[in-house]
């Protein structure tokens, strides 16, 4: 039986939560705090994390606002928040929730954050609905997403397709500002703020880069190949890498987009 989309999301993440991350330097926690710094959080401002995964975004709002401040973050993923558990303040609340059926009373939250999520929403405008209802007056909605990849990854998702991998988890593809801008005056944000953060970091030879690529949303791909084109599309990126980096080693920049809006004042 065919899972849906988001079946199928809970099914790669819960499988994916042991390691999510873990293996590429962590750039989820460096861009975590970039994130929440841009943001502007005060105290006692009453926070909400939709699609927390681990609870990088969590963590760093936690040690500004500190107990007995509400930050709640949720996911659809089960085993993504029994992760985030491990990692969070025991003060933070985590609930296993859809980001398009929201269960929040309105004008609950004075922050809504949604860091490298928002790309995998069948219906963004539904999501965006849902941030605006749960958001106070003039609150803030605080999204970050992938620029443009890396061109190893780029070269592998892309032969991945070639093999065979044909269902793709990125609804959305929200690589520049303006794509992301357009989709929140559509949902009739204002006050729409943006900005762009890199980080670099390396892996020792192309085996620890495999490794890595299996803990984040390319799982997804990678598990639709046979054994056999696993493998070949393993041994051509390997070959691939050499070509770029002319070394074992292989230096990797991963790009972000951040952007900020507002709810309208009642």
């Amino acid at each position: 039986m065919t899972l849906t989309h988001k079946e199928w999301i809970i099914d790669v993440f819960d499988r994916a939560s042991p390691d999510f991350g873990e293996k590429a330097s962590n750039y989820f926690n460096y861009f975590a705090e970039r994130l929440v710094e841009f943001g502007h959080l005060t105290k006692n401002e009453k926070v909400l994390d939709a699609a927390t995964g681990k609870g990088a975004i969590l963590s760093a709002a936690a040690r500004i606002l500190e107990s007995p401040a509400r930050i709640v973050g949720i996911d659809i993923s089960p085993k993504m928040l029994l992760e985030a558990k491990k990692r969070v303040p025991s003060w933070v609340e985590l609930i296993q929730m859809d980001a398009e059926h929201l269960t929040f009373a309105d004008q609950s939250f004075d922050v809504v954050f949604c860091a490298f999520a928002i790309y995998f929403f069948p219906n963004v405008q539904a999501v965006l609905s849902e941030f605006k209802r749960v958001l106070k007056p003039r609150g803030r909605l605080v999204v970050s997403s992938f620029g443009p990849r890396h061109p190893l990854f780029d070269w592998t998702y892309q032969r991945c397709r070639e093999l065979g991998a044909s269902r793709e988890m990125l609804i959305n593809r929200f690589e520049t500002a303006d794509s992301l801008k357009e989709q929140l005056e559509m949902a009739h944000f204002s006050n729409i703020k943006s900005s762009t953060e890199s980080c670099s970091y390396s892996f020792e030879n192309a085996n620890g880069w495999w490794d890595s690529i299996w803990t984040h949303g390319m799982r997804a791909m990678l598990e639709q190949l046979s054994p056999q084109n696993l493998e070949t599309l393993r041994q051509g990126s390997f070959a691939h890498a050499r070509q770029l980096y002319q070394s074992d080693k292989i230096n990797v920049d991963s790009h972000a987009v951040f952007i900020s809006a507002q709810t309208e004042s009642k």
